[in-house]
């Protein structure tokens, strides 16, 4: 008992992508004798951020995962790894002799968020989908940031893609905060004197200016002119997307021969948006199966009418969730998704390699406020100096502290855009 509570000190103030300390998720698991799984697969095209830090700190990856299924008491353990990271088997399978890890080898295809990892998983360990479920997968960076804690050391820098139209696609290792002006500038600036970036493939996307910030989630830059269809689309009106499928829609049904979750009919969506369109842009009555949306976007990528249904599904499922009907965690296809070497054309450039890269940033904007309502108080002023590693906010119930990454100084702390930070 005297060690396990020693583990979850060590762990406290290790994050999750939410901010949140990752022993939140922990507790959700002890006693369940369910398996831990990790994973070092990208999960959005043209990612290359869970294999940048794997090639470099594999010890770290296998270290962390072991601490977890200590930490829950589980004695399977699984760590699901991309079939075409060549470079990381040979290791991975030395690491994992004499362990109980077993290293699961999974395809690269789009979309592979949790219930799609975890059913490849089950599928290819020869067990039941319902015995891998685990409330949660934990990926490379949460895996290794347990692994330095364990051992006492802390690692403040992120790995993340910057991809597209960039002149030096990479991954690159920032710290969270790294302002995107920055970041497009470590990797050799933008190929458009107009540009904005995508943070990862998912919809709805998010776009980001340059004065926008790298946060705990941030895994994939994707910088695109202004003018590319990925950003059009997410800056029309929703109006003028169902005027545009009223007019064009031809009922081809690719969309949902593309879908990769059971039961989710886009097609059906569009079907009825052009039969009832009178004039007035309108959303139709959402159709039975639309909460188990995994707002993937394929269905727009895949339209050859160049039309955006993933955009009218996320507003369908805004309305239905208003309505009292819970997200749904979708039906997985073991078959579903695309292959990501046939979506990452459609966005750019991908880095031609997952060598990790140093990034040397001047501004930080770090965020008090978590992505779930959590809150930080700032422990300096504006004018105040700081040495790397210094407490800068602490963390209230539910979101880790914040320590610098790198030495400098305050320059505001603003109640939007958090700590602004001069770096040195």
């Amino acid at each position: 008992m005297q060690a396990h509570l020693k583990l979850l000190d060590l762990l406290r103030n290790v994050p999750d992508a939410t901010g949140a300390p990752v022993t939140s998720r922990l507790s959700a698991h002890r006693g369940l004798e369910l398996p831990v799984v990790g994973r070092v697969a990208d999960a959005e095209p043209l990612a290359r951020s869970e294999e940048a830090l794997a090639l470099r700190h594999p010890e770290s990856i296998f270290r962390g995962l072991g601490a977890l299924s200590l930490a829950v008491g589980s004695r399977r353990i699984y760590l699901a790894l991309r079939e075409d990271y060549h470079a990381l088997r040979e290791v991975f399978a030395r690491l994992a002799k004499g362990l109980r890890i077993e290293v699961v080898s999974i395809p690269a295809r789009y979309p592979l968020d949790e219930p799609a990892l975890l059913h490849l998983v089950a599928e290819r360990v020869g067990v039941a989908v319902e015995a891998m479920c685990t409330p949660h997968v934990y990926d490379a960076i949460v895996l290794a940031d347990v692994g330095h804690a364990v051992v006492g050391a802390h690692n403040p820098m992120r790995p993340i893609t910057v991809a597209g139209a960039v002149a030096r696609p990479g991954v690159y290792e920032l710290p969270v905060g790294a302002v995107l002006e920055d970041v497009v500038r470590i990797a050799g600036g933008s190929l458009s004197p107009a540009w904005v970036a995508l943070d990862g493939a998912k919809t709805p996307h998010t776009l980001l200016d340059g004065e926008a910030s790298v946060d705990l989630h941030t895994r994939l830059l994707m910088v695109l002119p202004s003018a590319h269809p990925q950003v059009v689309a997410a800056r029309m009106p929703l109006g003028e997307t169902l005027r545009r499928v009223a007019a064009a829609c031809t009922g081809c049904a690719v969309c949902s021969h593309v879908c990769p979750v059971a039961f989710c009919r886009p097609h059906e969506v569009m079907r009825q948006i052009k039969a009832g369109f009178g004039g007035d842009a309108h959303l139709p009555t959402p159709p039975s199966g639309v909460e188990v949306c995994c707002e993937c976007g394929l269905c727009s990528l895949a339209c050859p009418s160049g039309l955006d249904p993933a955009q009218i599904c996320h507003a369908l499922i805004s309305r239905v969730h208003e309505e009292g009907v819970a997200k749904v965690r979708p039906a997985a296809d073991s078959d579903g998704g695309w292959p990501m070497a046939a979506i990452e054309p459609r966005f750019g450039r991908a880095p031609l390699d997952a060598r990790l890269r140093p990034g040397r940033v001047e501004r930080l904007a770090v965020p008090l406020q978590g992505a779930k309502g959590q809150h930080r108080e700032a422990l300096m002023a504006a004018g105040d100096d700081f040495s790397r590693g210094a407490l800068l906010a602490r963390g209230s119930a539910g979101m880790v502290d914040f320590h610098a990454p790198l030495a400098g100084r305050v320059e505001a702390v603003d109640p939007d855009l958090g700590l602004v930070l001069r770096c040195r």
